[in-house]
């Protein structure tokens, strides 16, 4: 559970082994050895390195296996409610200034495409655009993560504050549901998905 929560938290981006280690809350030696045993097993890739820092990257396999989930089955009727309430939240998201993203559309896919009565969860790929770009887009981030450690909060390294905007839209667009699975978009294309439909669109 929370190694698959941790690939959905890193989506497209980059990550280091320290960055592992705050996500599943072990040491920096057990987290080298989660790190060799996924890369044996071709769910990450080596990306770069930056000030002998090492960035990794998930593979598809990676992402197939964030894709998974343990929730329990719903039913239809609730999968309907829960696509209804994401919609809601993501215009409600939008009107919000303190966030550097809009949620562009919201795709759902997977299952709750099909026709059975129960299912296991809800797929739902976000597309965001950037309120601005360049280095105002960098300067946007690094503002709400100064005014998020202003209130006690703490990031691992530079990347998870350039990111905790949009780590914390995925977040408050999941709500508290363990039944939705929430992508960014560039995995359909990557596992091939094809058969999607638009249940939100910005403006």
């Amino acid at each position: 559970m929370q190694l698959r929560n941790a690939f959905r938290s890193y989506g497209d981006y980059s990550w280091t082994l320290e960055s592992l280690c705050h996500e599943l809350g072990v040491s920096a030696q057990r987290a080298g050895t989660i790190k060799d045993e996924l890369a044996s097993e071709g769910f990450i890739q080596f990306h770069f390195e930056q000030s002998g820092e090492a960035y990794y990257t998930t593979t598809i396999k990676g992402a197939a296996l964030a894709m998974a989930s343990a929730a329990k089955p719903i039913t239809r009727k609730t999968a309907d409610r829960l696509v209804r309430e994401i919609a809601h939240r993501a215009a409600l998201l939008n009107e919000a200034p303190c966030y550097v993203h809009h949620v562009t559309k919201l795709h759902v896919f997977g299952s709750y495409l099909g026709e059975a009565p129960d299912l296991g969860d809800v797929d739902i790929a976000v597309e965001l655009s950037r309120k601005c770009e360049g280095d105002q887009f960098t300067e946007a981030c690094l503002r709400y993560a100064d005014r998020a450690e202003a209130d006690g909060r703490r990031f691992p390294n530079f990347l998870a504050r350039l990111t905790s905007s949009e780590t914390d839209l995925f977040k408050l667009l999941r709500g508290s549901s363990r039944s939705i699975s929430l992508h960014h978009a560039a995995e359909l294309q990557a596992l091939e998905v094809l058969d999607t439909k638009v249940i939100y669109q910005y403006p």
